[in-house]
């Protein structure tokens, strides 16, 4: 019963913060878009995702999101390591997204591997109501 109070706070906080992110992820979507014809490792739609909601929303909210994109997020952890570098050089190509890369490279990456236990945990709490 909590955690489906808790779904529906963070689900409306979500939708009230959308329109302060639309502006923002749009001019990313586009620029990673472009970039994506360049690169076959930004085509993952979770890295943009992940630029969306990663400095905004706390963390119960956050590990609730990416359990939504769970597949797309354990494929992009896969890569993550081994394109560092592919990242990092495509991104030279635009400011902006260099910029947000490295701000928000440690927060991705914690995200991944601190956070990891938590989301198969809550998994798990769901699985067994």
């Amino acid at each position: 019963m909590r955690t489906n109070k808790n779904e529906s706070q963070i689900n409306k906080f979500l939708s009230l913060n959308n329109k302060v992110f639309k502006k923002k992820r749009d001019y990313i979507q586009n620029r990673l878009s472009f970039l994506s014809s360049n690169s076959k490792y930004i085509q993952n739609s979770a890295l943009c995702l992940l630029i969306q909601y990663s400095k905004n929303l706390n963390i119960m909210a956050n590990i609730l999101y990416l359990k939504k994109y769970q597949v797309l997020l354990r494929s992009f952890k896969s890569q993550w390591f081994q394109s560092y570098q592919n990242f990092q050089k495509t991104f030279q190509k635009d400011p902006l997204l260099l910029r947000l890369f490295e701000a928000y490279n440690i927060t991705i990456t914690l995200k991944f591997f601190t956070h990891q236990a938590q989301v198969s945990s809550l998994s798990q709490l769901r699985k067994n109501k």
